[in-house]
């Protein structure tokens, strides 16, 4: 890991860790709505253009049905564009997160990242687990130690 990657991992992002997941499936089901969207769009298009080639039908209104679903095709498709280069940027927030506490040399200081910041313990509970003689101060300061030489 490079020092500029860890200087991007605040104590924020650091926080903020068990939420990307969601966030990112979130923005995954808004992409694949916009698929299924597009799909019944083209699919009713051409039921439409079907139905017109059986029925005299006015050029203006075809032109302008055509125009609509050309419109909302482009619409759906620049809102799926937007939710997968969200779900892009956090799926790489999620990776430089791990990546940083990977690069954690302690194993159990490692540990109590992992258990703070991907579990979401309470410091009583992540000085618990490790066990010994941690204590909730001893190693809340660890790893705030370890977080400022990482800035």
């Amino acid at each position: 890991m490079t020092v500029n990657t860890m200087q991007n991992i605040t104590q924020q992002t650091l926080k903020n860790y068990r939420h990307i997941q969601a966030e990112i499936e979130a923005f995954d089901a808004v992409a694949q709505d916009c698929r299924q969207r597009i799909a019944q769009l083209i699919e009713a298009d051409k039921l439409y253009q079907q139905a017109a080639e059986h029925f005299t039908s006015e050029p203006a209104e075809a032109a302008e049905h055509a125009e609509t679903v050309r419109q909302t095709v482009t619409a759906y498709r620049a809102m799926e564009q937007r939710a997968a280069e969200n779900a892009l940027h956090l799926v790489q927030m999620k990776a430089r997160v791990e990546d940083f506490m990977l690069s954690i040399p302690d194993a159990d200081l490692r540990r109590a990242f992992a258990l703070r910041y991907l579990k979401g313990m309470t410091w009583q509970e992540v000085a618990a687990a490790i066990g010994g003689n941690t204590t909730e101060d001893s190693i809340r300061q660890q790893v705030h130690r370890y977080m400022k030489k990482a800035e």
